[in-house]
C-alpha cells in the first residue's frame, strides 16, 4: 500500500514528509520526482507554476515501486490509497505564503 499526501501548498506535506522519512517511511517527493522524470511543461504565467500533464506523470509514477508515501500537491491524481489531505487555517497559511514571498494575487487564490 502506498499513501499520498496532498493539500494546498504551504500546509506542510514537505515536513511532515521530512518527519516520516525520519521515522523510516519510504517517502517519494513528487516534485523532485516530476523534475527528474522531465514532466515538468511551460509555466503558467497567471499561477505562477509549471504545467505537469496528469497522464504522462500517472504512466511514469506506475513503473516506480518501494514508497510508502507520495508527498505532493499533486498526488492525489495517482491511484492510491489511503490519500492523506493536510490542511491548515487560512490566516496561517497566508502566512506561511508570505513568508515565502509569494505574489498576493496567488496567495489569495489558494485560502
Amino acid at each position: 500500500m502506498t499513501a499520498a499526501l496532498t493539500g494546498t501548498p504551504g500546509v506542510g506535506k514537505t515536513t511532515v514528509g521530512e518527519f516520516l522519512r525520519k521515522e523510516g517511511y519510504e517517502v517519494l517527493d513528487l516534485n523532485d520526482f516530476i523534475d527528474t522524470k522531465g514532466l515538468r511543461g511551460e509555466i503558467d504565467q497567471d499561477r505562477n507554476t509549471h504545467e505537469v500533464d496528469i497522464e504522462s506523470l500517472k504512466k511514469e509514477f506506475s513503473k516506480s515501486d518501494g514508497y510508502d508515501i507520495v508527498e505532493g500537491h499533486l498526488s492525489h491524481h495517482l491511484e492510491l490509497s489511503p490519500i492523506i489531505v493536510l490542511r491548515c487555517s487560512p490566516d496561517v497559511l497566508y502566512e506561511r505564503m508570505s513568508s515565502k514571498d509569494w505574489k498576493e494575487s496567488k496567495k489569495r487564490r489558494k485560502i
